[in-house]
């Protein structure tokens, strides 16, 4: 398992990941899988190629984080969990033997004139969405109203006759939802098994012409539950609401017919799911929570370990933090092999349900995801204020009021399911400790990551003052030239066989030859730019530089008597940006001078 982690955001890359020779012997469907701490996302495959000559695992990708190679069905197996249930899992009779609490559904379909076209399709493929959700044992009927109403499909455990009848739908006529429900009820009180609860589902687009609460409240009496459900922006939505709280049904308001589908699943996960037994009432079922069930999420030591949740505590780890709040267990109940199986997976987990300190850091769970506020400067004048503040006060008491003026403030938190929540290669207890961002990796934006701030003991909720470091590594003056002008005649004496001046000499001397100069400009934070400065005046081009260095460079020219190298380093604030200058005159360095030279201080340009 490798993390990867870069300075920017990136469009795409390519990892490769070596392969352990003896996963690539097995006959196993490898695959490079990633995780990102900052998305709700579980550990996730992508679209990998196996080289298994070269034993390496290919993926693209578009950003960097956590990566490994897994067995696809290990992993699935690690997160998942199917058991055979044997009968005593629920929660009072149901009446069967196989313990899951069945029901009787009639589905009342609006058939009226406005249901034509699509709606009518939609309802068919809605009805056999809920129809699909049906145990082997359950019955369904189908009544349909218009101005009138008629039983098209009697209760049947035969669920394709069940979508025939859907398939029959029809659309003419006005909204007599009373006369829709008082045929349903009727069925069901004489059809009904005694054994088994019995469910109406109403779809209506419209207002009714008649009154049907009074059918509600019989329906009630019989025990008989109606969930409404009210298609577009035209019906009595607080009759159908009425309807459905009178028999202790659910209601539900579908806009757009296209909808109706998606609407009718959730109508069926709510209707047929089991009563599972629920001790301590968290919405995670005794038997879902004692499944052989492992974390989908976390670094190496958190992912895939079982997650050990104690059905009967609502905290499992005691940290005061609800277990239905940290993990997302998703379950259902199934007919396989004329057996009742419960399937169970975990989703996502916001840090382990059954441990205080997840990754062990030291950081509780609770204190990683608490906001805490951190001071830091966020350009050079407030760290040069901040620290004359600092040199001139008698007591920390005297820096109060600096926040908000010179010390800028944030909330954060960090990632409990990692021990470095940004990768800056300090852990998040350490960035607690020192006052910095957990969630990033440059408090202060000054281009010094938190991490390199220590390793070169710089405080890292200060931004940067240091300017950047110009090594020279050879200068030289090549082919040196003398012109000598005299201004007035000149008397020589001879007469010793010496050269000698009778009186003072007014000439003008001016030196030439090539003059070259090799320098490195580094800046910990990326370079923005370096210049050549030849007697004064920046007559070489601005060199742009990114990255944490220049690359070596050479500048040469002839006639310079004197020369600078000027640099920048990589900065968000302009204004408040630094440089450092090195001077070289000719013959200062020779070719075995390496040493570099640096200004005595810093200026700006």
């Amino acid at each position: 398992m490798v993390r990867i982690e870069n300075e920017r955001p990136i469009d795409d890359a390519t990892v490769e990941i070596p392969v352990d020779e003896n996963a690539l012997e097995a006959d196993a469907n490898l695959s490079i899988v990633t995780w990102d701490p900052t998305s709700d996302e579980p550990w996730t495959p992508v679209e990998t190629e196996i080289d298994r000559d070269a034993g390496v695992a290919t993926a693209e990708v578009d950003h960097f984080s956590f990566f490994s190679v897994f067995r696809i069905e290990e992993w699935e197996d690690e997160t998942s969990d199917t058991i055979t249930l044997d009968g005593n899992e629920t929660d009072g009779e149901t009446g069967n033997e196989s313990g899951i609490e069945t029901a009787d559904f009639v589905f009342v379909n609006d058939e009226s004139g406005s249901m034509s076209g699509s709606p009518t399709h939609y309802a068919e493929l809605a009805g056999k969405r809920f129809v699909g959700a049906l145990t082997d044992s359950e019955r369904a009927g189908r009544v349909g109203y218009a101005s009138g109403a008629n039983l098209d499909q009697p209760l049947t455990t035969d669920h394709d006759a069940v979508n025939s009848s859907l398939e029959r739908l029809s659309a003419s006529g006005g909204t007599n939802t009373r006369a829709g429900l008082r045929v349903g009820l009727n069925h069901l009180e004489e059809e009904g098994w005694e054994n088994r609860s019995a469910v109406m589902i109403l779809l209506s687009d419209g207002k009714s012409g008649s009154d049907p609460l009074p059918v509600a409240e019989d329906a009630a009496d019989a025990g008989v539950k109606i969930s409404t459900v009210g298609l577009g922006n035209n019906i009595n939505e607080n009759e159908l609401r009425e309807i459905a709280a009178i028999t202790g049904g659910d209601f539900y308001h579908v806009e757009r017919e296209e909808d109706l589908p998606d609407t009718f699943e959730r109508v069926a996960e709510n209707q047929t799911g089991p009563d599972l037994q629920d001790t301590n009432g968290d919405g995670i079922p005794d038997l879902v929570a004692e499944m052989d069930l492992s974390m989908p999420t976390g670094e190496p030591g958190v992912v895939g370990e079982p997650l050990n949740l104690d059905p009967t505590a609502l905290d499992t780890s005691g940290d005061g933090i609800l277990d239905n709040e940290t993990v997302d267990i998703k379950y259902r109940v199934f007919q396989e092999d004329n057996e009742t199986k419960l399937h169970a997976s975990v989703t996502y987990a916001e840090h382990h349900p059954a441990r205080i300190d997840t990754t062990g850091d030291g950081l509780t769970d609770a204190e990683q995801l608490s906001d805490r506020t951190i001071t830091y400067t966020d350009s050079r004048s407030d760290s040069l204020e901040f620290l004359s503040e600092l040199k001139d006060a008698d007591d920390v008491d005297d820096l109060d009021g600096l926040e908000g003026d010179v010390l800028a403030t944030d909330t954060v938190c960090s990632d409990p399911l990692v021990d470095d929540s940004d990768g800056d290669g300090v852990t998040d207890a350490e960035e607690v400790r020192l006052g910095t961002d957990p969630e990033s990796r440059d408090t202060t934006g000054d281009g010094i990551s938190d991490s390199e701030g220590l390793n070169g003991d710089y405080d890292p909720t200060l931004f940067d003052i240091e300017p950047p470091e110009i090594t020279v590594t050879y200068a030289t003056f090549n082919d040196p030239d003398a012109d000598v002008e005299l201004k007035d005649p000149v008397d020589v004496d001879w007469s010793n066989g010496k050269v000698s001046f009778n009186d003072p000499v007014d000439a003008s001397v001016r030196v030439s030859g090539s003059y070259e100069v090799d320098f490195t400009v580094t800046d910990s934070a990326g370079l923005d730019e370096a210049r050549v400065v030849r007697d004064g005046d920046v007559t070489g081009p601005t060199r742009g530089r990114t990255g944490w260095s220049s690359e070596p460079h050479r500048e040469s020219a002839s006639s310079i008597r004197e020369t600078a190298v000027l640099a920048r380093p990589l900065r968000r604030y302009w204004p408040d940006s630094r440089c450092r200058a090195a001077s070289v005159k000719p013959g200062s360095v020779d070719r075995s001078a390496v040493s570099g030279s640096k200004a005595a201080q810093s200026e700006r340009y």
